[in-house]
């Protein structure tokens, strides 16, 4: 109705702040302890995971101050390292659900509204790499180390993906997967309670619409980091099969049963990709075929 709030924009009152004035004001300090370091570190794994329940990127990764000014952060490496690694992520995955297209409005959120979010290049995955593997050469404190070393598996991970040309890097993809699950094992999250600084929830309020949209909910930082966990067993238990493939029959058998089991829409496009890439001798890796592109887009958009 007219003058309902979550209708009528007229009435809807957000902080118009600009980023820059959020940072002028001090909501993102670059020097901080590392238990808030960690803290920010961590909101920022639960609002990925939110994106792959469904909000809008303009919802949750990019309310990261942090993030959306990642050249302020260069006076912080170890912050700009991690964030960089986030940003390099969240850019992958969306790319991966445009070029793929074997996914529906159900399974993700597109939407950047107020983002301007470029495709992904070898380039920037391995300029991130290299700030991760300079920000990881003067640590003390483990559990940084640990959320440091995830980021760059990670990317890792994504980028040989996006570049198998053999099996043999299909199995380094799976040696990667058993290394991120390990460091999360080994990491302690921090608790829901503590603040982390650098986030703004209405900060692209403005560009997202009057359209009332869902509210955020996000999950609690232990259940984040596990879900994270179970992509990556996703994606290891995606590789094992595509190793083990001999025949065009075991190939298309093997995406029928990935398909039954609703398998996450980002690995589904992830999965496409790597099997769609572009090699100089497709027939040494799985079977080929004329029209695998076709059926592989038609098995895998479920």
């Amino acid at each position: 109705e007219i003058g309902d709030p979550r209708m009528d924009p007229g009435v809807h009152r957000y902080d118009q702040r600009t980023l820059s004035e959020r940072i002028g004001a001090g909501e993102a300090p670059l020097d901080m302890e590392e238990n808030t370091m960690l803290a920010v570190f961590d909101r920022l794994v639960q609002l990925e995971i939110g994106w792959q329940d469904r909000y809008m990127l303009s919802q949750t990764v990019y309310t990261c101050l942090y993030i959306m000014d990642l050249e302020r952060t260069r006076k912080n490496p170890v912050l700009h390292a991690y964030c960089h690694g986030v940003h390099v992520t969240c850019r992958y995955l969306l790319q991966s659900i445009y070029d793929a297209r074997v996914c529906s409005d159900e399974d993700v959120s597109v939407s950047t509204p107020g983002l301007h979010i470029t495709d992904i290049h070898d380039d920037d995955m391995i300029e991130t790499i290299s700030y991760l593997d300079s920000a990881l050469g003067d640590l003390s404190c483990k559990e940084v180390l640990y959320r440091l070393k995830f980021r760059k598996l990670m990317v890792t991970l994504l980028m040989g993906i996006l570049n198998a040309n053999s099996r043999d890097d299909i199995k380094t993809i799976l040696n990667i997967c058993k290394e991120i699950q390990s460091i999360i094992e080994e990491l302690t999250p921090v608790g829901d309670d503590v603040i982390a600084p650098g986030f703004a929830p209405t900060l692209h309020e403005a560009d997202i619409g009057p359209v009332p949209i869902k509210e955020l909910k996000l999950r609690p930082t232990k259940e984040a980091w596990g879900i994270w966990k179970e992509f990556v067993e996703i994606v290891r238990n995606t590789c094992q099969w595509i190793c083990k493939v001999d025949t065009w029959q075991d190939l298309r058998q093997g995406l029928d049963m990935f398909a039954s089991q609703d398998a996450h829409g980002f690995v589904r496009s992830m999965m496409y990709r790597m099997l769609m890439h572009p090699r100089s001798n497709p027939e040494s890796w799985v079977p080929w075929s004329p029209n695998i592109a076709m059926i592989v887009k038609e098995i895998l958009s479920v």
